[in-house]
C-alpha cells in the first residue's frame, strides 16, 4: 500500500532531532532546512583544547634556602605551548530522500567524548624536588613541583543510521553513545 504513494515532491524538508538521555533528560539538537539528498548537520559540542608542544621545567636554584635565611626558590615547571582542540559533544549529520510512502533518513550520530587524562611518561614530566631541612633538622626531600602534563583521553561512539519515517511523526532512532544506548528522535516535515 505504501508503494503505490506518490514520493513527496517537496522542495525542501524541516529535520529536527531530539537525543533522549539518561535520566529522562532530553537534549533539543536544533532544527534544520534541507533540501532532498543533502546532508544537514546539527550538533552540540564545544572546543576541547589540549597541548601539543610543551616548554621544559627550568631553574635557577633547586635549593630551599634555610629557614632563617628566607628567600626563594624559582622553578617553572613544564608548561603547555602550542593548543589543538577536539570539538567534544554530538553531532548528527542527516540527509532526506522522498520515497514511496515515506521519508528516508540516513546519516551518522557521532557522540566524542573526554573520558579522562593521562599523565604523560618521561623524566622531563618526572616532580621536581630538592633537598631541604625540616624544623627538627633533619634533611628531607620537598617536592617544588608535581611537574604534570596531563593529556586527555577522548572516546568516540560512531551510529550510522537509516531510517523509513513518515513525514511529519517523529521516528525513534537507536545510536551509541559514549555513555550507552540511547534513542535519538527524528522528525522530517515536507516544506511547500
Amino acid at each position: 500500500q505504501l508503494a503505490k504513494q506518490e514520493p513527496s515532491k517537496a522542495a525542501k524538508f524541516r529535520i529536527h532531532a531530539v537525543m533522549h538521555l539518561p535520566g529522562d533528560r532530553v537534549l533539543d539538537l536544533g532544527t534544520a532546512d534541507a533540501a532532498p539528498g543533502i546532508t544537514i548537520k546539527l550538533e552540540r559540542i564545544r572546543e576541547f583544547p589540549f597541548p601539543t608542544s610543551i616548554a621544559f621545567a627550568r631553574a635557577d636554584a633547586f635549593t630551599i634556602p634555610n629557614k632563617a635565611e628566607g628567600g626563594s626558590f624559582p622553578v617553572t615547571p613544564t608548561t603547555p605551548g602550542g593548543f589543538d582542540f577536539r570539538n567534544t559533544g554530538i553531532t548528527v549529520e542527516v540527509d532526506v530522500t522522498p520515497t514511496a510512502g515515506a521519508l528516508v533518513l540516513g546519516g551518522q550520530v557521532t557522540h566524542r567524548s573526554c573520558e579522562s587524562f593521562g599523565r604523560m611518561p618521561g623524566e622531563l614530566f618526572a616532580p621536581i624536588a630538592t633537598t631541604g631541612i625540616s624544623e627538627n633538622g633533619e634533611t628531607k626531600e620537598v617536592i617544588l613541583s608535581e611537574n604534570k602534563v596531563l593529556q586527555p583521553q577522548f572516546s568516540v561512539a560512531e551510529t550510522p543510521f537509516l531510517a523509513a519515517a513518515t513525514a511529519g511523526q517523529p521516528c525513534q532512532v537507536p545510536v551509541r553513545m559514549a555513555f550507552g544506548q540511547t534513542i535519538m528522535e527524528l522528525t522530517s516535515t515536507p516544506l511547500d
